[in-house]
């Protein structure tokens, strides 16, 4: 339910691999795009979610384009907010992430040092939340996803999450009728 960036990580460095993909995730994986951006000549600033969390949508605002990080998986309500304030005022956002501004996340403190998640009921995971262990202790709001909040990653970025497994995809092949409507 809590995560502090007080606690030394490990897998937080450049070239990880994580365990369980064989691949580089979160951290390292967002190194790939900072590099992209290095080898093609373009500027760049990284704005943090606590700086997002805080400075809302005028955050974004200097920007033309915002990019995602590789897993941005956790926002907190302010931080979904400001991405779609930006967007809604003609902003341009490249979402490189996977299930990204998925679970309702609060900070469990002023400096924002850690974060709280409930699952709640829906979606997927190994367990279901305990009736009192819906709502964060830190802000009192209901937990869970954000689409049984209201919220949809689907109209904003144009793509969302419907399933989630570790082993290998085999693709999809479009029959000549893909796309028309009967």
């Amino acid at each position: 339910m809590y995560a502090t960036k007080r606690r030394p990580m490990v897998n937080m460095r450049p070239n990880y691999v994580n365990w369980l993909s064989c691949g580089r995730r979160h951290f390292s994986a967002d190194l790939f795009i900072t590099g992209w951006l290095e080898h093609l000549g373009i500027a760049f600033d990284v704005i943090t979610e606590e700086d997002l969390d805080e400075g809302g949508a005028e955050a974004l605002r200097p920007y033309d384009v915002v990019i995602t990080g590789s897993h941005p998986e956790y926002p907190t309500v302010a931080e979904y907010e400001a991405i779609e304030q930006y967007i809604d005022g003609s902003g341009k956002v490249m979402y490189l992430g996977a299930n990204g501004f998925y679970w309702v996340a609060s900070y469990t403190d002023e400096q924002r040092n850690g974060i709280e998640v409930r699952r709640g009921y829906t979606s997927q995971r190994n367990w279901t939340s305990h009736p009192a262990e819906l709502y964060h202790s830190s802000s009192g709001e209901l937990g869970g996803t954000w689409r049984h909040r209201g919220y949809d990653t689907n109209p904003v970025f144009g793509i969302g999450m419907a399933a989630v497994g570790w082993a290998g995809a085999s693709g999809y092949r479009r029959t000549p009728t893909a796309g028309t409507r009967n």
